[in-house]
């Protein structure tokens, strides 16, 4: 009901009261006009509530950061009784906008999607009014809103490369054969180790036959990404989330491009490892990376240094934290000291910041190269 609804009803109140009073047929016939109007009105909106069916969609459902993306809305409207328009809140990236939308219509809203994440547009609800302004209803049944993804873009970046004392070959010769698990079997050869010969088959066949062992994987890149809350706020956190999401599709990008395995390890609910051995496969971490939620619950030194558990397969490692501090600097020291190569990109709006420098030396003095990257 709206205040118009009261002053009608007020009129017909007095003009029941006139017509009663008096016996004029005028007030009558004003009564039964007013009573049929609200009738009327009433039975208009709550066909509109039942009646009204609204779709609507997102294109294309991800896009890369800086591109534009499309809100599809559609409604279609049964019942045979006039209402005035509809009354539709959209939600598009945080900004509430209100529309008045005919039935049987379809609107287009376009939108600039300026940071990296997922996002979700779409409705938040509908009042539908009868031409008399009398009633407002809301509708209950709306679709669930829209996502789309804003993809990271990369950047150029150094490539990390495998230290002198721990490169491919190396690494492969570290991690030995796995002896439990032969590839296959072949014909003895002049050289070969007495130990890979099969006494049992070559005494079934006669000549000597040597096991071929499965070839081990070559040296994975690791990519750590801090991703517990930022507690900046504003445009400020949603730019330290760009740089961080690009910094690391870039290192990403340039270690697979030395064919390179690369593993990222994401900490936020669920907990789940990224792996890629191949740069096709770019376009899946892109969506992994659009959708960290950076809500992670673990102490981002307790994870650096969790995954000291893979220095034997690792032949370097990046770091990426928009935060310094002395426990992130001991484990990322300790890393260092497991083998792999490590580079620490440091994003910061402020990266000369003298309360830094300390942990830059820390860092500096174990060998670990450090790498500013300033967001946009």
């Amino acid at each position: 009901m709206t205040a118009r609804f009261l002053g009608i009803l007020s009129s017909t109140v007095a003009s029941l009261w006139c017509a009663l009073a008096l016996g004029d047929p005028l007030f009558y016939l004003l009564s039964f006009t007013l009573i049929l109007c609200t009738v009327f009105a009433l039975v208009s909106v709550i066909l509109a509530q039942k009646s009204l069916r609204v779709t609507q969609a997102v294109v294309p459902d991800a896009v890369d950061r800086g591109g534009k993306g499309e809100l599809q809305v559609s409604f279609s409207y049964k019942s045979p009784l006039p209402t005035a328009p509809f009354e539709a809140h959209i939600s598009i990236l945080g900004e509430t906008a209100v529309f008045f939308i005919r039935a049987k219509s379809r609107v287009m809203l376009p939108f600039n999607l300026r940071h990296v994440g997922q996002f979700h547009v779409g409705i938040d609800r509908i009042y539908c009014k009868d031409i008399f302004g009398l009633f407002r209803l809301s509708i209950k049944t709306l679709p669930e809103k829209c996502a789309i993804l804003s993809l990271p873009q990369l950047f150029t970046i150094d490539q990390l490369t495998f230290s002198p004392r721990d490169d491919g070959e190396a690494m492969l010769n570290r991690s030995g054969e796995d002896v439990t698990s032969p590839e296959d079997t072949r014909a003895y050869r002049q050289g070969d180790a007495l130990k890979r010969v099969h006494w049992k088959l070559s005494a079934r066949t006669g000549d000597l036959i040597v096991r071929r062992f499965e070839v081990p994987m070559p040296p994975e890149t690791l990519i750590l990404i801090n991703d517990e809350p930022l507690k900046i706020g504003g445009e400020s956190e949603l730019s330290l989330r760009d740089a961080i999401c690009e910094t690391a599709l870039s290192s990403a990008k340039e270690q697979l491009a030395l064919e390179a395995p690369v593993r990222i390890p994401f900490y936020t609910n669920p907990v789940r490892d990224f792996f890629a051995s191949h740069e096709s496969e770019l376009s899946n971490l892109k969506r992994e990376l659009a959708m960290i939620a950076f809500d992670s619950e673990h102490p981002f030194e307790a994870a650096v240094s969790l995954e000291m558990r893979r220095a034997r397969t690792t032949g370097a490692a990046i770091i990426i934290t928009p935060v310094l501090s002395g426990a992130l600097v001991e484990a990322a020291k300790n890393l260092r000291l497991s083998g792999p190569d490590v580079r620490l990109y440091f994003v910061s709006h402020d990266p000369e910041n003298e309360e830094y420098l300390p942990y830059v030396r820390r860092l500096q003095n174990a060998m670990i190269e450090v790498c500013y990257v300033s967001p946009v």
